[in-house]
Parts: C-alpha cells; structure tokens; sequence
C-alpha cells in the first residue's frame, strides 16, 4: 500500500479532484495538448483526462474513464509504452487505476443505496397503513404476522422506523442495517431528538468521521469508520470505559457489529474491575468474534449435551431404565431445557418497536 492509499485509509479522505496526478498531466499523468487544453492518451487522439471531473455520478468523468481502462486493456505493451520511459507509462496508468477504484467505491455505494432507498419507501408506506390500521381499530402487527413476515420483515420494522427521520434518503448508500444502527445508539443516547432533521451528518460529526470530499468516492474506509463509531457509542451506552478507539476500530475490520452477547460479556468484566481491552482483545482474535473462554465452554457444554441426548434414546428403548427416574430429577430436567430453550431464543437482539421519531 503506498503512502496516499494509507492517507487515505487513516483519514477518511479522498483524492482531490484537482490533483497533478489525474488532472493536468504533470508528475505521472497523461502530456498536456497544447492545442487544445485536452489529454493526449496512448493512440494519439485527444480525450479529456478524467481526473478533471469526479464529481459524485458524472457520467461523462465514468463514461471517459471507462474507455481509457478500456483502451489500456486492449492495447498490447510497445503501444502503452511507445518511446517514453517505462515509468511514466507506469505512473499513467496508475492514475487509470486510483480513479477505477473510486469509481468501483461508487458503484457499491450506489448498488446498496438502490436498494436501501426502495426499503425506506416501502418502510413509509407500511407506516401509513398502520396508521390506517388503527383508524379501523385493527392489529396491523397481527396483519404483518400474517402476510408479511418473511426474512425481510426485520427490515421492514426498521425502514418504519427510518422512513420518519428526515433527510435519510440522502445516506441510503449506507445500507438499511447501519442506518438503523445510527438511529438507535443515538436514540439510546439521548441525542435523537436533537439530530432527527440531520441525524446522519449530526453522527459522523460527533464521532469525528473524517469525511473528504465524497464518501462515495471512499465507501469500503467511509463505511468501515461509520461501523466502528457506532460499536464505540454502544460500549459508551452501555457505560463499559477504558477501551482504545483503534481497539474498537480492529474488532470492527474483523467480526463488524458488535452482538448483544459480546457487550454483555464485556459489561460483566467491566463491573468487576476487570481488563476489558484486553477482553476486547481477545474477542478481536478470535475466529468467532466470541471469548476463546467462551467458545471452549460451548464446545464442552455441547459435548455434554450430546451425550445426555444419547442417553435418552438409549433410556427411552428400555423401559425399566425410565423406572429408576424418579420425578424430582425428570422436573430438574424439565426445567433446565426449559430455560435453555428461553435462553437460545432471546440471544440475538430484537428489532422491536422503534420510538417514534416526531417525538
């Protein structure tokens, strides 16, 4: 990685559509055309150099881009070379490739926000048929139950919740999950009502998100900052202290959101006075994103688990084995798969109710 793309990745920034490399020519860059202010690239005709124009979906910057790459491709080596030192032709296409890259950045960006924004729509028109529901005195969450809950009704629940926070369709690039984890860590925060009209630049903001100049230029380092603030705000909801940002920052490049069980985990060693970096640490290293500790201990309860499965079966073919059970240890059993049951239903966290937005 050279030391630009690093800049980049540490700041958040992006390349300056003004640069020496992809705009004039100069160091590394296409020669300029006297006679016409254009670029001269390899087979001599004039093409205006893209890094001219890089405003966010100009389409004659990606159009112009395209067919440079394009060219590149196709053309074989003596004629990307041609009589000029093998460094400049390399420094050429370098700039080519910093540009693909941020057009390649864009296009993520706007293939998620797609989707997002059709999400938060139907998120607003669900909102209104509830509002219509109540009028007619019937259960819309009965109605979803009934017709609507599939694998997406977790997002529909939260686009509900996003379609009534203004302006959110600017960020759809963002995707609907991180959106919604913006949205509730604030709310959680108590920041929500006063960030409700700009909630998203409010967040980057406050969490010191170093932006450039278009974080659709940067997506993978825009979006990867945006996730790990938003952990960060969820161990300072949970008041769980002591722990380095760039520590947040690598659990976050590793394993993404933080779960409700790994902030349970880390909340119990906080309140002992325990070394929660270095849990945090740990969690980070693991292959799971779960406590090594952790982890160990589920492997051996499911080996207990199997074998006392095992010995059921085997008991339930030999009816005067099930004679020697009395009924305060079937109880005991009952019981116990009981509140493991409750426990394996409620581990991962529920979408809910969101609070409304206008309050």
């Amino acid at each position: 990685m050279d030391a630009k793309d690093e800049e980049e990745r540490t700041t958040g920034g992006v390349d300056d559509p003004g640069d020496s490399a992809s705009s004039t020519g100069g160091k590394g860059g296409d020669p300029p055309d006297e006679r016409s202010g254009q670029m001269i690239p390899r087979g001599g005709e004039p093409m205006a150099s893209p890094g001219r124009n890089r405003q966010h979906g100009a389409v004659d910057w990606e159009k112009t881009l395209m067919q440079a790459i394009e060219a590149t491709i196709n053309a074989d080596l003596d004629t990307l070379i041609g009589d000029r030192d093998p460094r400049e032709a390399f420094q050429e296409i370098a700039s080519l490739g910093r540009d693909g890259r941020i057009y390649l950045n864009r296009l993520e960006g706007k293939a998620v926000g797609t989707h997002t924004s059709a999400l938060i729509k139907m998120g607003a028109f669900f909102a209104k048929h509830r509002e219509v529901a109540e009028k007619a005195g019937i259960s819309w969450d009965e109605w979803a139950k009934a017709n609507i809950a599939d694998a997406s009704s977790r997002s529909i629940q939260k686009a509900m919740a996003l379609s009534q926070v203004k302006g959110i369709d600017a960020y759809a690039f963002l995707g609907l999950d991180r959106l919604h984890s913006i949205f509730e860590v604030s709310t959680k925060g108590g920041w929500f009502k006063g960030w409700k009209d700009d909630l998203v630049p409010k967040f980057v903001e406050h969490c010191g998100i170093q932006v450039g100049n278009d974080p659709a230029d940067n997506y993978p380092v825009f979006i990867e900052a945006v996730d790990a603030a938003v952990n960060m705000v969820r161990l300072r909801n949970e008041a769980i202290e002591g722990i380095d940002p760039e520590s947040v920052k690598e659990y976050t490049r590793e394993h993404g959101a933080l779960k409700r069980n790994q902030i349970k985990d880390l909340e119990r060693v906080n309140d002992v006075g325990g070394d929660v970096q270095a849990r945090l640490k740990e969690l980070t290293s693991s292959k799971t994103g779960k406590s090594p500790k952790a982890a160990d201990k589920s492997r051996k309860l499911k080996s207990k688990v199997n074998g006392l499965t095992k010995a059921l079966k085997d008991a339930l073919k030999d009816p005067e084995v099930l004679k020697g059970l009395d009924d305060e240890t079937m109880k005991k059993l009952k019981v116990g798969v009981e509140r493991l049951e409750r426990k394996m239903t409620t581990k991962d966290e529920e979408v809910g109710t969101p609070p409304d937005p206008k309050e």
